[in-house]
């Protein structure tokens, strides 16, 4: 990437731990234990970058040497698992997922105690999976049974209370629960800015997540002011063509249509479109949300025509509830428009 003062870092970053995984695997072969550290520091990586075919092919790797050498409960088996099921859930292959995160979770329960670190992250990655394909009920339980683990434990802000407090936010809204969810918020914005710093990834996280909040109570504005700082800080630390960019783009656009904003949010929903088919391709749950997106903003703006098309690709192959919800509205319109 070049352009825009965005930063090289992570892209360089990428370039010398290939060249160190492939050094180490050539002197030693895939078994050695520096070698499967190397790939494994790679892969994450791939997945940060959102490379997740590449990540997946290198995670999927890694995780059979380790089932082959070692207990099949030994933590870098379980972490080779965690990491896997995470690039798959960001692929869309929800189900696999799960099932490797819950075979993980059994398993750390087994080693390590319920109230792991290992264990409550790996929690939360399920819990976060599961909102994702609509299951709020479920995900909100883990995520009350994450966080309140975390803020009990030393170093709390150290490990995960942000991420936790601010999932579980996001479920209590969901459940109707606005007043907690607001300070749950506020206790995970003080907890990431004190552990990490106001521009850091779990910071934007969780400013993501009060963005969403403030759509879902109305406030549009408000959500709009704060999912731009979101999508500069995307555009800063991973560059235009990440998926967290394009989630960052259909956020604003959005909240901009949410606002009467049609005509300035069209542009932005286009881009996290064709962001997210380039990244993920035509069939992805969050590239058939993004149509239904375009779809709606095409309608509200009379261009029927691409509303309709964009409906056609959305519907088709989508069984996600934003996906479906967003269609939904986008079809309203048309519809009472043609009437």
């Amino acid at each position: 990437p070049s352009g825009g003062g965005v930063s090289s870092g992570p892209w360089a970053a990428e370039e010398l731990l290939r060249m160190v995984a492939a050094r180490w695997e050539e002197a030693k072969g895939l078994s050695h234990a520096e070698t499967l550290r190397a790939v494994s520091d790679w892969a994450l990586l791939l997945r940060r970058l959102g490379r997740y075919e590449e990540a997946e092919v290198q995670h999927r790797r890694v995780l059979a040497a380790r089932e082959a050498m070692l207990h099949p409960a030994h933590r870098d088996v379980l972490a080779s698992q965690n990491n896997l099921a995470l690039v798959l859930k960001a692929k869309g292959e929800f189900e696999q997922a799960e099932v490797l995160l819950r075979r993980t979770i059994e398993a750390k329960e087994q080693s390590f105690g319920e109230h792991h670190q290992s264990t409550l992250l790996s929690l939360s990655n399920l819990a976060v999976l599961l909102r994702c394909v609509g299951r709020h009920d479920e995900a909100a339980g883990l995520l009350q049974r994450v966080a309140s683990a975390v803020e009990a434990s030393p170093g709390a802000a150290r490990f995960g209370a942000s991420a936790a407090l601010s999932n579980l936010a996001v479920s209590r809204k969901l459940a109707g629960c606005a007043d907690e969810a607001e300070s749950l918020l506020r206790r995970a914005m003080a907890s990431s800015a004190v552990a990490f710093g106001e521009a850091s990834e779990a910071n934007v996280a969780v400013r993501s997540n009060q963005a969403a909040l403030r759509r879902a109570a109305g406030r549009s504005r408000a959500a709009e002011v704060l999912y731009r700082q979101v999508l500069q800080d995307c555009e800063r630390s991973v560059g235009s063509e990440h998926p967290s960019t394009a989630a960052a783009l259909n956020a604003v656009g959005a909240a901009l249509a949410d606002a009467g904003q049609a005509a300035e949010a069209r542009p932005l929903l286009e881009r996290a479109l064709a962001l997210r088919e380039r990244v993920f391709g035509t069939k992805h749950p969050s590239t058939l949300f993004s149509c239904a997106n375009a779809a709606y903003v095409a309608a509200l703006l009379g261009d029927y025509k691409a509303a309709v098309e964009l409906l056609d690709r959305a519907t088709a192959g989508s069984a996600m509830t934003g996906a479906h919800n967003a269609s939904h509205s986008a079809a309203s319109v048309v519809h009472a428009a043609l009437e």
